[in-house]
């Protein structure tokens, strides 16, 4: 009777803990997402040493860019809306989800005539003697020059030592209130521009907070965690240079 007893008061016990366990798991805070993730080869690495740029660019419908060239390559996501990219003379069109590149020493033009608003997420990973954006001589178009883009954010910083081959991943990070990343080292070295709400990043034991349009860079090894402290959402958009072929 007794071992009955002991039995019927622990299935009570765990019984009167269901409550109290589905409680803790209602408040845990939500997973951090990444989404937009593109991966680039890097088949023309600019010459050390260089900065990362990171830009959030709108081009409205009837906008677009004279032509111009880069002082580095560049690695674009196109997060929103439709846009016609010129390369050498030669167009295509992108749709929401593509990514492609601009490499330097060619000469680019593009256009939007979608309908819609283009969003795109640009890293430049240019030489620090090198300016971004040179506009070629004949970037005037006939009747005029079309509205150019719109930069919403644009952060830049020296970019510490990467692998001697190495790809670039891009992607657009949300964080909602509360969540935080799992302290780790990147294999690469990482740059992260904040596009909405507040960041709190966290290395060795030190706290900095991140505000729109500023950038944090980590190098390569050094062991982090980023997270909002407050009661909203955030937005960053991540760019990590990992060794070619590394996960």
């Amino acid at each position: 009777m007794k071992r009955f007893a002991a039995i019927a008061v622990l299935i009570a016990l765990l019984l009167s803990c269901v409550p109290a366990c589905s409680t803790i798991a209602a408040i845990a805070p939500p997973a951090i997402t990444e989404s937009s993730v593109a991966r680039f080869t890097v088949t023309k690495p600019p010459t050390p040493p260089f900065r990362f740029v990171q830009i959030l660019i709108d081009i409205n419908d009837g906008a677009g860019a004279v032509r111009h060239s880069h002082g580095g390559p560049a690695f674009i996501v196109l997060l929103e809306g439709g846009l016609t990219l010129v390369e050498n003379d030669t167009p295509r069109t992108y749709k929401a989800g593509d990514s492609f590149t601009e490499t330097p020493g060619n000469v680019y033009a593009a256009a939007n005539s979608s309908g819609a608003k283009a969003r795109l997420f640009v890293t430049y990973l240019v030489p620090v003697s090198l300016p971004i954006t040179t506009v070629a001589a004949s970037g005037a178009t006939v009747g005029g020059t079309p509205p150019g883009p719109t930069t919403i954010f644009q952060a830049e910083a020296p970019a510490p030592p990467a692998a001697v081959s190495y790809d670039v991943i891009q992607s657009v990070r949300d964080y909602p209130p509360g969540a935080w990343t799992v302290a780790g080292a990147d294999p690469g070295p990482t740059a992260a521009m904040v596009v909405e709400g507040e960041v709190t990043v966290n290395v060795n034991g030190q706290d900095t907070v991140f505000k729109a349009g500023q950038q944090w860079v980590e190098p390569t090894g050094v062991f982090s965690k980023s997270g909002t402290a407050g009661a909203t959402r955030a937005r960053v958009l991540v760019t990590k240079l990992v060794p070619a072929g590394a996960p």
